[in-house]
C-alpha cells in the first residue's frame, strides 16, 4: 500500500470513529481525499492589522498532508453527524465524541492558543490563570487575561449553537457561563483519552513530552525545548497543539507548574436526549473501530480520485459558487468582472470554489484561511488561477475588535482577468521573443529598466495616495475643530461642574476568588456624562498601566486606555479612568481590568473589579 493509501485508510478509520457507520465513513473519507490534492490559493500579498495592535502574530500553520486530511475528515463528517442526530440515530457516546471532535476542529483551525483555551477551559476545568501559566511557559508569549476569556466565550457560543438542544448552560456562583456537566466524570475518562489520542495532529506523533527528563525555556518564541522539537514555526505550532491536547503531554506541563493532572479536571458536558436517541451502556469507545478498507473499496477510491482529476481538467469556465463549510456564500461568473462580499465567522478554515458539471458539484480549488495568534482571522489578499487567463482574487478583512463579529471576517471575492500587466510590458516580452539575434545583455538592460520604471511608478502612486489620505484627514479634523470651537468662543464661560469620583480596589486580581469584597455601585446623577474611577495600585510601580472596561458576563471590550500613570491621592496611589455615560447601560454590570505593560510588551495583571452602574 502506498503512503497516500495509508493516509486514506487512516482517514476512513477516523471517519468511522466519529460516525460509527461504514458506508458513511467511506463517503466522508472519499470527499476528504478528493479535496486534499486540490490547487490551493496562491498568496499574492498578506497584510494584517487588528485594531489597536498592529504587531499581532499570524499563526499560519502550513499543514502537511496528514494533518490537512485529518482536519478535512472533521469538516466532511459534520453533515452525516447532523443527519444522524435529526433522525435520532445517535447515542450519548456519539455526542461526547462529536463534542470533543468539534472543539478540536474549531481550535486547530486557528492556533495553539485556541487549542489551549478550548481544550483546557471547555473539556478540562482549568481556570483562566492556570491556562495562562501553561501558555506563557510553553510559548513565551504573553496575551492579556482578557484574551483568554474572549476566546473561551466565543468558542462556547459556537459549541452551544452546534449542540443546541443537547446541552444546557448555567451561570456559576461568580457569574461565569458554563455548560452543565456530568456529576460522575470518571465514567468518561477512557473515552476522552481515546478521543484525544485519535484527534491529536497526526504529524506530531514524535512530539510527546511523556517521560521528558527536562522541560526548559529555549530561545524567545520557541517555547518549551524537547528533543524532537522542530526548528521551524509550522512544526513548533503543531507540536504545541499536540501538547495542549494530549493528556500525557499536558500532564507533564501541569506537573512542572504544580497544577492538577488533566484526568482530575475533566468537565464533559451533560447531554440531554430528545425523543429517540439512546444512552450507551459502555462509554469507553472501545467499539469504535472497523475492519480496514477492502481491496475493492480501495480500487473504487482510486478510480474516484482519478475521475475527479479528469473532470477538473476538462471542466469549462462555468458559473462558480464560493462555499464555506458546506454553506454557499456567493455566486459569480468567472468570465465577467464581478465582485461579491460575504461574512464568515470564527472557526471557519476552508473556502471552496465549486462549479457544476453533469448535474453534480465539482470543487475546482480551495483556500485555507489564516489566523492571528489569538485575535481571530488574519487579513490578506490571495489569488486563484482559472482557465483562459482569468482568476479569482480573495480579500480577507477581519471584523473590528469589540464588535459582535469579532474573530470573523468579511470576504471580498472578485472575478477578473489575470492579464493585468501593462500592455507595454507584454509588448516587451513579444519583442524579446522575436529579436533573438540581439545580444543577451541588451535584452537584460531593457527588462531591468522596465521593471525599475514599474517599481518606481508603483512606489510613487503609493506615496501619493498616502499623502492625499493624510491631507484629507487633516482637513476633516480642522473643519471639525472649527465647528466645535467657533460657538464656544461666543458663549460666556460656564462654571465647571464637579465630576463624581469612585475609588475601586480588589484584594485579588481574579473575580473567581471567594473572598472578593461586595460588588460596588457606580452612580451617574441626572445630567452627568462622565464619572471618574480611581483604581488603587501599589506604591512604587513605575511601568505604564493599561485599563480596560468590559461588559459582564460577556466580557466584550468597550473601552481601553493605555499609558496611564499613577498619582497620589488621599486614598493612596491610584490610576484614574474616565467612565463616559454613553458607553454604559442602567443596572448593568461591568468589569474593569488594570494591568502593567513593561518596555518589552509583557503584560502583568494588577487588579480586576466588578461593579454595577446605575443612572
Amino acid at each position: 500500500m502506498s503512503r497516500n493509501e495509508d493516509l486514506w485508510e487512516r482517514a476512513f478509520q477516523l471517519a468511522f470513529f466519529i460516525v460509527s457507520d461504514r458506508a458513511s465513513a467511506y463517503e466522508i473519507a472519499a470527499k476528504a481525499v478528493e479535496k486534499l490534492g486540490l490547487q490551493s490559493s496562491r498568496e499574492k500579498r498578506r497584510v494584517y492589522w487588528r485594531g489597536r495592535n498592529a504587531k499581532l502574530k499570524i499563526r499560519r500553520i502550513s499543514r502537511p498532508d496528514a494533518d490537512a486530511l485529518q482536519w478535512l475528515v472533521y469538516l466532511e463528517s459534520e453533515e452525516c453527524e447532523k443527519e444522524q442526530e435529526r433522525n435520532n440515530r445517535h447515542t450519548e457516546t456519539d455526542l461526547v465524541v462529536r463534542y470533543i471532535k468539534y472543539l478540536v476542529q474549531l481550535t486547530t483551525s486557528a492556533s495553539s492558543f485556541y487549542v489551549n483555551v478550548g481544550l483546557n477551559r471547555l473539556l478540562r476545568n482549568y481556570s483562566t490563570s492556570e491556562v495562562q501559566q501553561v501558555y506563557e511557559f510553553t510559548t513565551e508569549h504573553y496575551p492579556a487575561s482578557e484574551e483568554y476569556r474572549k476566546i473561551k466565550g466565543r468558542l462556547m457560543n459556537q459549541l452551544a449553537a452546534r449542540f443546541d438542544g443537547f446541552v444546557n448552560i448555567r451561570t456559576s456562583e461568580y457569574r461565569e457561563l458554563k455548560f452543565e456537566t456530568y456529576q460522575n466524570q470518571k465514567q468518561w475518562a477512557m473515552l476522552v483519552e481515546e478521543c484525544l489520542e485519535v484527534f491529536t495532529p497526526w504529524s506530531s506523533k514524535e512530539a510527546c513530552l511523556r517521560d521528558s527528563a527536562e522541560l526548559r525555556f529555549g530561545d524567545p518564541g520557541t517555547g518549551v525545548k524537547h528533543h524532537n522539537s522542530p526548528n521551524h514555526v509550522d512544526g513548533i505550532e503543531t507540536n504545541r497543539c499536540h501538547w495542549f491536547m494530549h493528556s500525557p503531554c499536558y500532564g507533564e506541563l501541569a506537573r512542572k507548574l504544580g497544577l492538577d493532572p488533566p484526568e482530575e479536571r475533566l468537565s464533559v458536558p451533560q447531554f440531554q436526549f430528545k425523543s429517540g436517541g439512546g444512552q450507551d451502556p459502555d462509554p469507553s469507545g472501545s467499539g469504535r473501530k472497523i475492519a480496514p478498507l477492502t481491496e475493492a473499496e480501495m480500487k473504487a477510491l482510486r478510480q474516484r480520485i482519478d475521475s475527479s482529476d479528469a473532470r477538473r481538467q476538462q471542466a469549462l469556465l462555468q458559473p462558480l459558487k464560493i462555499v464555506a463549510h458546506g454553506a454557499v456564500c456567493a455566486h459569480l461568473d468567472p468570465l465577467r468582472n464581478e465582485k461579491r462580499q460575504f461574512e464568515i465567522h470564527e472557526g471557519m478554515k476552508l473556502l471552496e470554489v465549486r462549479t457544476e458539471t453533469a448535474g453534480t458539484d465539482l470543487t475546482l480549488a480551495t483556500h485555507w484561511i489564516d489566523y492571528t495568534e489569538w485575535n481571530g482571522m488574519a487579513a490578506g489578499e490571495y489569488t486563484i488561477a482559472l482557465k483562459d487567463k482569468r482568476q479569482l482574487a480573495f480579500k480577507i478583512v477581519p471584523a473590528a475588535s469589540g464588535t459582535a463579529q469579532e474573530g470573523g471576517a468579511t470576504v471580498v471575492v472578485e472575478s477578473r482577468s489575470s492579464s493585468f500587466l501593462p500592455a507595454w510590458l507584454n509588448l516587451i516580452g513579444s519583442y524579446l521573443q522575436v529579436r533573438r539575434n540581439v545580444p543577451a545583455y541588451a535584452f537584460a538592460c531593457v527588462l531591468f529598466a522596465a521593471l525599475g520604471w514599474l517599481a518606481a511608478a508603483a512606489h510613487y502612486r503609493s506615496r501619493l495616495a498616502h499623502q492625499q489620505a493624510v491631507v484629507e484627514h487633516m482637513s476633516t479634523e480642522i473643519a471639525s475643530q472649527k465647528a466645535t470651537s467657533a460657538p464656544a468662543e461666543q458663549k460666556p464661560p460656564q462654571p465647571t461642574k464637579a465630576v463624581a469620583t469612585y475609588f475601586l480596589a480588589s484584594a485579588t486580581p481574579s473575580l473567581r476568588g471567594t473572598d472578593n469584597p461586595a460588588e460596588p455601585v457606580v452612580t451617574f446623577a441626572r445630567g452627568d456624562s462622565l464619572v471618574m474611577l480611581d483604581l488603587g495600585v501599589a506604591q512604587g510601580e513605575r511601568s505604564p498601566y493599561r485599563a480596560t472596561l468590559s461588559s459582564f458576563p460577556e466580557e466584550q471590550e468597550l473601552l481601553r486606555e493605555d499609558l496611564l500613570k499613577p498619582i497620589k491621592k488621599s486614598d493612596g496611589w491610584v490610576v484614574e479612568l474616565a467612565l463616559p455615560s454613553a458607553h454604559l447601560a442602567d443596572r448593568a454590570h461591568y468589569l474593569v481590568t488594570l494591568e502593567t505593560v513593561d518596555s518589552g510588551g509583557r503584560v502583568t495583571p494588577v487588579t480586576r473589579v466588578l461593579f454595577e452602574v446605575r443612572k
